[in-house]
């Protein structure tokens, strides 16, 4: 193979959905398959790629994605093949990272990673399973195709091209946690089900980024409303609209707060005698 892995801050100055031979090409890199990449130019000649392996890390937000990527795109052609990890909230606050000081024994740890990284690149030939992870592969892949054991979360049909390529991703993901713990080309039990878990994990935070594709506006003016609504705690309507009367009409925007409050996503509460809303806290079950 002849890995390639590309690192984007920024994944507009990469990707461009409306590029149709770009993305034909990124998702024939995905599958991965045994034959040489040609391209030739008139200036630049002929370029041959022997068994491409093409793999991107990339950073955007949702709404890059609700305004570039159309519905269809993200079920069925490269979004499917995409694992979108989606984070609301900054993990760490840290104003300057330069002025933190390591934690003992970092450079130790970054030169063994480095050690670690360099014995993965001398790991060469096709990954096998156990008998025990065919075993459990056949399970996992029996349960995932049975429409009653999808979960609620998955239901809608816009995941099932994501879906439809999930056991490659798992199996793609167990390689990788594989290499990580051992030289041998072998994908163990728990390699799959901690793979399964990783992205059971990812498919809850990944909803958030499905459901900015393909939204009607309807929808977009409810996400609003909440997302003012929860910045601020408490407010009242008059002046929850004088925050979107540039972005939707009072008529949507009437229609939108009643949308989320019916579906228990805002709630009316009273403060010394006047009617506002707040984000609706749902009880946790004993």
């Amino acid at each position: 193979m002849s890995p390639i892995t590309c690192s984007v801050s920024e994944l507009g100055t990469f990707l461009r959905p409306e590029d149709r031979a770009l993305v034909s090409f990124l998702t024939d890199m995905w599958d991965g398959k045994e034959r040489p990449f040609d391209h030739a130019t008139k200036d630049s000649g002929e370029l041959k790629i022997e068994n491409p392996w093409l793999n991107v890390i990339g950073a955007t937000t949702p709404e890059w994605m609700q305004d570039n990527f159309p519905a269809s795109m993200l079920q069925q052609g490269i979004g499917s093949r995409i694992l979108f990890v989606y984070g609301e909230t900054k993990r760490h606050l840290t104003a300057y990272p330069s002025r933190v000081k390591r934690v003992i024994g970092f450079d130790q740890m970054e030169k063994q990673l480095t050690e670690d990284l360099i014995e993965m690149t001398k790991l060469i030939g096709a990954y096998e399973l156990t008998d025990e992870a065919y075993t459990w592969g056949e399970a996992w892949y029996a349960k995932h195709n049975a429409t009653a054991s999808r979960s609620t979360h998955m239901a809608s049909g816009r995941y099932g091209g994501y879906l439809a390529r999930k056991q490659t991703h798992l199996h793609k993901l167990a390689m990788i946690l594989s290499a990580a713990q051992r030289d041998e080309l072998l994908i163990e039990k728990e390699d799959l089900e901690h793979a399964n878990a990783f992205l059971e994990d990812s498919e809850r935070s990944m909803i958030k980024v499905f459901e900015s594709v393909g939204i009607v506006d309807e929808a977009k003016h409810v996400a609003e409303l909440v997302t003012y609504v929860r910045s601020l705690s408490w407010i009242t309507g008059p002046e929850l609209y004088k925050l979107c009367y540039n972005i939707m009409s009072e008529k949507d925007f009437k229609q939108a707060l009643r949308i989320a409050c019916e579906g228990e996503l805002l709630e009316v509460i009273i403060r010394n005698g006047i009617r506002g809303v707040s984000p609706k806290i749902r009880k946790m079950s004993s």
